[in-house]
């Protein structure tokens, strides 16, 4: 791999007042998110104690338990890229962070040497 002298454009930086709007953004959907899981699992927990199920109890239980694991596996899908989960350092865990100066230099060599254009 050849070096490529590049000059990288300034990083943009929000005002306080963006920042401010994109952090309450960001509690609001991690809110929304852990609602969703909790209402799943208390769906989950309701279904059980029904007697006598029928074929839609069944039905909403198994939508419930399916919500519960997607939101699982998306969450820690998502922690691994970034960080270590419950402070365990497993391995192939926070990918981005140890991997950020590579990823950076492998993107800027494919947009110097193959840029992106509308033609196939």
């Amino acid at each position: 791999m050849t070096s490529i002298d590049v000059e990288f454009p300034p990083v943009p930086q929000l005002s306080p007042a963006d920042e401010i709007q994109v952090r309450q953004a960001l509690r609001r959907n991690r809110l929304l998110a852990t609602g969703l899981l909790a209402l799943m699992i208390a769906i989950a927990i309701a279904t059980r104690f029904v007697s006598s199920p029928g074929w839609l109890v069944h039905l909403v239980r198994a939508g419930a338990e399916a919500g519960i694991i997607g939101g699982l596996a998306d969450w820690f899908a998502i922690t691994v890229l970034f960080r270590h989960p419950f402070g365990i350092p497993l391995p192939h865990t926070a990918i981005l962070p140890s991997n950020k100066d590579r990823i950076g230099r492998s993107l800027v060599f494919r947009k110097c040497t193959k840029p992106i254009s509308r033609e196939r």
